[in-house]
């Protein structure tokens, strides 16, 4: 098993961006790095961040090949919505208005106006959490 090796300036600088970070996700990888350079083996390292301890090696390796910043940066975006909730809410309240008045509104009739708006297929999993 490869052992990697935190420098000092590597040990430095790790803590001083998880002080300024605020991303769990981000801090728990940054502890890794953090916990090595202090002595801890993989095992260790894994039992009180829950990680496994080759997820630990794995991540000690890609620190050493991409440095601080790139290990650091938050690489998952989140919320990648279809539309905007306000263009939701618009085709909802064609929909809604004829709710109001005793029609009757089904899935297919909100996934069409969908699929128009967004110029694609729509998933049925999207159209049922708009």
């Amino acid at each position: 098993m490869k052992t990697y090796h935190i420098s000092e300036a590597e040990y430095e600088a790790a803590k001083a961006y998880a002080k300024k970070n605020q991303n769990k996700r981000v801090e728990k990888r940054l502890q890794v790095i953090i916990l090595r350079h202090e002595g801890l083996t993989d095992q260790e390292i894994g039992e009180k961040l829950g990680y496994h301890r080759k997820r630990v090696s794995q991540l000690c390796s890609e620190f050493t090949k991409v440095g601080l910043e790139e290990y650091a940066r938050h690489k998952y975006g989140g919320n990648n919505r279809a539309l905007t909730n306000a263009e939701e809410a618009e085709i909802l309240e064609k929909f809604s208005q004829k709710a109001e008045k005793g029609g009757i509104v089904t899935v297919r009739e909100i996934k069409a106006e969908l699929d128009e708006k967004r110029g694609k297929d729509t998933g049925k999993a999207y159209v049922y959490r708009v």
